[in-house]
């Protein structure tokens, strides 16, 4: 029989393990935290499972193939690698780690023991994001023109890592995944206002080579919980609401035509087309849910995963260009 286990009982780990609880096919077997109040507390929710404050429990365990690592960033590299050696297949909390030689040799780890690496991007197993992606690329969208995601809350605040590290890995994945093309430069502007140090605020600008712009703001500090991405494409627009509870994707038949004028030939004008909007209906899912089924399926049936290691990677790498140019006085940074 082939278990499961959890390494991380923080913001987000106790979320998996509910999820793995009631799988049939990999079973929750173990948990591990160094924190013992946390593991007290599960344990009153969650009974029949080991409870560990060491790791290293899970690695000499050989009926557990399948972990799931929710730990902070920069211990990612380390327990992964672990894990990977001890021939254990890993769902690795986003971002995959804190730099991109550490997930490459990650994946080569990984590569040449045959194992499943995967990276918990768990907006690209939302229902919502697939209609989006499914809508652009088979319809009369029309090109992507530029996108703007927003991606801000009052908390919770976090010390291991900055907002960009925390949030922005989430819409850098999405915006991977919606584009074919890769950007060619980032530039960072960001403040700390909380913690000495650690960014809570920060605006990202990606750059590509077809004229698209993407821009993004996330940031720990602000009165309202907004979740939202907008697309503008040149012949349609499409809004994602993730707070909203009956409307998250909004289609609007908008955008500006090109008209002859009346006088000279090869003379346009410009005209404005201010057409309906359409809210589809999407079925609902648990993102969350669809991912972590979605690797146990990948290693029992020796599938690719949706967000693999490499695509771990990509979004390690704009977060890491990011990174140095909200160091080096928000410069712009060629990827």
């Amino acid at each position: 029989m082939k278990y499961s286990a959890v390494i991380g009982c923080g913001y987000w780990g106790p979320n998996f393990i509910r999820v793995l609880s009631q799988q049939k096919f990999v079973p929750l077997k173990a948990i591990c935290d160094c924190d013992e109040t946390k593991l007290n507390r599960l344990s009153g929710k969650f009974t029949g499972l080991n409870y560990f404050n060491d790791y290293k429990e899970i690695l000499n365990d050989d009926s557990i193939t399948a972990v799931v690592v929710s730990t902070p960033v920069k211990t990612h590299y380390k327990i992964v690698k672990e894990l990977l050696l001890h021939h254990k297949h890993v769902l690795c909390e986003k971002p995959f780690t804190y730099t991109s030689e550490e997930a490459k040799e990650l994946i080569e780890i990984a590569k040449k023991n045959n194992l499943v690496l995967m990276v918990g991007h768990t907006f690209l197993y939302n229902t919502s994001i697939q209609f989006i992606y499914d809508w652009i690329k088979n319809t009369a969208f029309g090109n992507v023109l530029y996108v703007h995601f927003t991606r801000t809350g009052l908390g919770p605040v976090r010390s291991d890592v900055n907002v960009l590290w925390d949030l922005a890995s989430h819409d850098i994945s999405i915006i991977l995944s919606l584009v074919n093309s890769k950007p060619v430069s980032v530039i960072a502007f960001g403040e700390n206002y909380l913690q000495k140090g650690i960014d809570d605020v920060v605006f990202l600008i990606l750059q590509y080579n077809e004229n698209l712009i993407v821009k993004m703001h996330v940031s720990w500090l602000d009165p309202c919980k907004i979740r939202t991405m907008t697309i503008v494409g040149d012949k349609q627009m499409v809004v994602f609401d993730d707070v909203s509870l009956n409307e998250k994707v909004r289609i609007y038949d908008k955008g500006v035509d090109y008209q002859p004028r009346t006088g000279e030939f090869g003379e346009f004008q410009l005209s404005l087309r201010d057409g309906g909007i359409s809210i589809p209906f999407i079925k609902p899912n648990e993102p969350l849910k669809q991912e972590v089924e979605h690797f146990l399926d990948c290693i029992l049936n020796n599938k690719k995963t949706l967000t693999d290691g490499l695509n771990g990677l990509e979004v390690v790498k704009i977060l890491e260009a990011a990174q140095k140019s909200l160091d080096n006085g928000n410069i712009k940074v060629q990827l």
